[in-house]
């Protein structure tokens, strides 16, 4: 399902100074988009207008030529799942619960799911291998098997877009890799997965384009390693970094070690 969002705008303030600026970028099913920059961006706040939790002030955004904006919410999450920061207590219910409530969008509001809620259930634990602990409770799980949790109540409606904010934050090397394999495997499913993060790279490496944008309002979105330079490292998070390849037993990867705050970054601070 091809999701593209064409000159839109978003300001919290009417008439004020747009913090999301001519946003434009196309993403075709089976796409990973890394949205980056720095804290107060916007990035969150893009994902929210994706989602329809807030309405774009002019532009507009569609999955499939179909402005989500028109569409009712019961409509756009079957096709749309979000993956919301976890930083909120985990309720004190069962993993195969928790995964349950998300078929709630199939279920009336008199009813008690059904057979085909369950079987779908049933279906993402087994796709995600989360049966060892699907008699959980919430609350007795490690942020990265919550996280596991959240993503598999996202899916459980076989959704064609999966817009996910910060999924690898406060998480360690062992289950940030979990997260971010599962959403490739995903993506190779077909899902257009959009993510958040603080992890260039993690970026370079998951992702196939990003849109990094910028305090002014400005951005620059393009194939990942296009997009992910140390020029741009400079421009969009006010620091110096060094771009290189790692050579190892596993392959060759591409990180990204900021070394210091910029020149113009700490003339900016010092006024």
């Amino acid at each position: 399902m091809r999701l593209t969002v064409s000159h839109a705008y978003f300001s919290y303030e009417k008439n004020g100074a747009p913090l999301l600026e001519d946003i434009s970028f196309d993403l075709a099913s089976g796409e990973k988009l890394a949205i980056m920059g720095q804290n107060g961006a916007g990035k969150t706040t893009l994902l929210r207008c994706l989602c329809g939790f807030l309405k774009w002030d002019k532009g507009t955004a569609t999955l499939e030529g179909v402005d989500i904006s028109s569409q009712s919410s019961e409509k756009l999450f079957k096709v749309l799942s979000y993956v919301p920061q976890k930083r909120v207590l985990p309720p004190d219910i069962s993993v195969y619960d928790m995964i349950l409530m998300g078929r709630a969008g199939n279920i009336s509001v008199f009813s008690l799911p059904g057979a085909a809620d369950k079987e779908a259930a049933n279906k993402v634990i087994d796709r995600l291998g989360l049966g060892s602990i699907a008699k959980k409770s919430c609350m007795a799980l490690s942020g990265g098997q919550y996280q596991m949790v959240l993503i598999a109540r996202a899916i459980v409606n076989d959704p064609k877009v999966m817009i996910l904010d910060e999924p690898e934050s406060n998480l360690d090397y062992q289950n940030q890799l979990l997260v971010l394999e599962t959403i490739d495997k995903l993506s190779k499913d077909g899902i257009t997965c959009i993510f958040n993060t603080h992890f260039p790279g993690n970026a370079v490496r998951w992702a196939d384009k990003a849109l990094m944008i910028a305090m002014d309002g400005s951005y620059v979105y393009d194939d990942i390693k296009k997009v992910i330079t140390e020029e741009n490292m400079r421009r969009f998070y006010g620091v110096d970094a060094c771009i290189g390849t790692i050579n190892g037993p596993f392959g060759e990867y591409t990180d990204i070690i900021p070394v210091r705050r910029s020149d113009m970054q700490k003339m900016a601070t010092n006024r």
